[in-house]
This record gives structure tokens, sequence and C-alpha cells, in this order.
């Protein structure tokens, strides 16, 4: 699996693990391994639990929640009762384990539903704490992968300029070369 890590945000990093919402639906999470690891590479816990099929698609139906509450805040609408209430109930399901080792390390240990509670309630402190016009969606028009506009200009279009960005820059290149 090649995670995608570019929103500044966990929560939104999230939402993009299904590219391609609504034309090819491009999922990531094809396997509970593949949703641990995800965990792992956003720096949710060092050390998770094994997932189940269960753990997985209850990630899936979180993911479907945190884009639905997106789409709505980022319109200024009410986030619809049943993904608010999902929002709600996974933000309470607990959260990694931090302890310290006798080394002095700190491990970050848990659950996939407690990792799943540490996103929910990560998002819910993004729409609490962030304007909805700093939370843009990539300007490609085949990419759903949402993402915090830290640029100076607040001008940022792509997730990522080294996909998103450079395929546009070379579609609208060849555009003008066969005006």
């Amino acid at each position: 699996m090649a995670a995608v890590h570019i929103a500044g945000h966990p929560a939104l990093d999230f939402i993009g693990t299904l590219s391609e919402r609504g034309s090819k639906d491009v999922e990531e999470l094809r396997q509970p391994q593949d949703l641990m690891q995800w965990f792992i590479d956003a720096d949710v816990v060092d050390r998770p639990e094994q997932a189940t099929e269960h753990d997985l698609a209850a990630a899936r139906t979180l993911r479907a929640s945190l884009f639905r509450a997106l789409e709505s805040w980022k319109r200024g609408e009410g986030v619809p009762d049943e993904h608010r209430l999902a929002l709600n109930t996974a933000s309470t399901s607990g959260q990694p384990r931090i302890t310290m080792q006798p080394d002095q390390s700190i491990v970050r240990e848990g659950t996939a539903q407690q990792c799943l509670g540490a996103i929910a309630a990560s998002f819910l402190q993004l729409i609490a704490s962030t304007d909805p016009s700093q939370v843009r969606w990539c300007a490609d028009r085949t990419c759903t992968h949402p993402f915090i506009d830290r640029s100076r200009a607040q001008r940022r279009r792509w997730c990522e300029m080294k996909s998103c960005g450079t395929r546009n820059k070379q579609r609208e290149l060849r555009a003008r070369k066969t005006d």
C-alpha cells in the first residue's frame, strides 16, 4: 500500500484513503493489515494490535462519515445526524495508549477502534478550530483528497504538486500546444 500523508491532518489523510471518489473509487484499505499500516504511517500508533475484517468495515464506515461531514462543514451546512452521531460515537471509543519504556522512549499502542477514535476526535478538533476556507479539495478533477492550505497566499490548488499538480500542468500544456 502506498499511503499518502499530504493533507496536513490525519483525518483528512484518512478521507483520502479512497481516491478518485465517485469515478474509479480506488481503495487503499483493502485488508486489515493495510489499515494498521496506515495508522503507523500516519503516526497514530507505533505498535498496532491486530485488526479484523470487522475493524476494516468500521474504518470504511467512519471514513464515509468523515467525508460527508467535511462536505457539509465546507458548505456551511449542518452535518447530517447519521454522520454526526457516527463521529461522536467513534471519538469516544478510546485513544491509543501512550507509555514510557524503561529506556524513556515513548510507545503508542492501540486497537483499530482506539485508532479510529483518535482519527474521529482529531477531525472534530479540526472543525472546531479551523476556518473552513483553509480546508480545500484538490483541484484535479479526478482527485478527491482534501488538504489544509497553509500557504502564505492561501492559493494552494493541489493536494500534492508532484502528482496532481504536475499531471494538471502537463494537461494544460498539451492543450495549449494543440490550439
